[in-house]
């Protein structure tokens, strides 16, 4: 097994290395010290370091003018290319997203998912054609995956995000109710919180389970609603209310995508809803990634 120990790297400062790389290709220490442009004094005190810190002479006398060491010709080519990787990786990554091959995976609602997704591909099409974007299926905890490195992005309504993760809020949301365009109830004017009780309902909860916050609400009145269809996701729940007399209470931004596509109504709930803060999470690391960044910005721009 390899150990730290094993690895002794010699306490030199890489700029010397620099030096010494300048010195095999230039052929002297006057030329060296010209092209790096530092004087002939700094020049002559780094290459005194160098010849100490290598054990050698690095350039030799020869009558009027002086030759390279063996050990410096020798080290002509593995020191340039030594160098050059070095600069690669010790330079800040470049980003342009015209070129920039990747696979993305965020983690999206379906209701955010129609609303947030056909603009960022589009926009993804013309500014980054080569990146990808996969929304993997069966994410019960996002911020779990963002920790192990399954997502990249997360976006939803998250009430608490630990300090490992960042955040940003992309768009404040509100409830609205959806009927079908014909329903009887629009005759009657606004819909009133004894009548909006007294219809049938459709009711998205992901869990499948448990009340939503228009039961919960009305819980806490000492009122009750029916609720005939419980589905886990956004897409069809809109359909069915179309051809239906059922009410659906939904965000807004998703409402209307839906009635923008269907025969659809959309009004106030009788009840006074909070608003609430839609947000993506990633975790710090990513936090300074030229790519990320890029992403989070573009998600910003679609979601407004």
């Amino acid at each position: 097994m390899l150990s730290i120990f094993d690895m002794h790297f010699p306490n030199i400062d890489l700029n010397l290395l620099v030096l010494l790389d300048q010195i095999l290709e230039q052929g002297g220490l006057s030329r060296a010290a010209e092209k790096l442009e530092i004087s002939q004094p700094a020049a002559s005190r780094m290459l005194a370091r160098l010849r100490r810190d290598l054990s050698d002479p690095i350039l030799i006398p020869s009558g009027r003018r002086t030759i390279l060491s063996q050990r410096a010709e020798s080290m002509r080519g593995p020191l340039r290319q030594w160098l050059d990787q070095a600069r690669l990786l010790l330079q800040p990554p470049v980003f342009e997203p015209s070129t920039h091959r990747a696979v993305w995976r965020i983690h999206l609602l379906d209701y955010l998912s129609l609303v947030v997704l056909p603009p960022l591909m589009a926009h993804l099409q013309n500014q980054a054609p080569l990146l990808d974007v996969v929304l993997p299926p069966h994410i019960p905890n996002a911020l779990e995956a963002l920790r192990t490195g399954d997502l990249d992005l997360a976006l939803g309504y998250f009430q608490t995000v630990p300090d490992e993760f960042c955040q940003q809020p992309l768009f404040e949301e509100r409830f609205v109710c959806l009927t079908r365009v014909d329903h009887p109830m629009l005759k009657e004017g606004r819909l009133s919180l004894e009548r909006f009780c007294a219809l049938s309902h459709a009711l998205i909860t992901v869990t499948g389970t448990g009340l939503g916050v228009v039961d919960q609400m009305l819980q806490q009145r000492g009122l009750t609603r029916r609720v005939a269809l419980r589905l886990p996701h956004f897409l069809a729940a809109p359909v069915v209310v179309a051809q239906t007399d059922l009410v659906l209470t939904l965000p807004a931004r998703v409402a209307y995508f839906m009635a923008r596509k269907f025969p659809l109504h959309i009004s106030d709930p009788p009840l006074p809803l909070e608003r609430f803060p839609v947000t993506q999470v990633w975790h710090r690391r990513s936090q300074d990634d030229a790519a990320q960044s890029w992403l989070r910005a573009q998600m910003v721009g679609v979601a407004v």
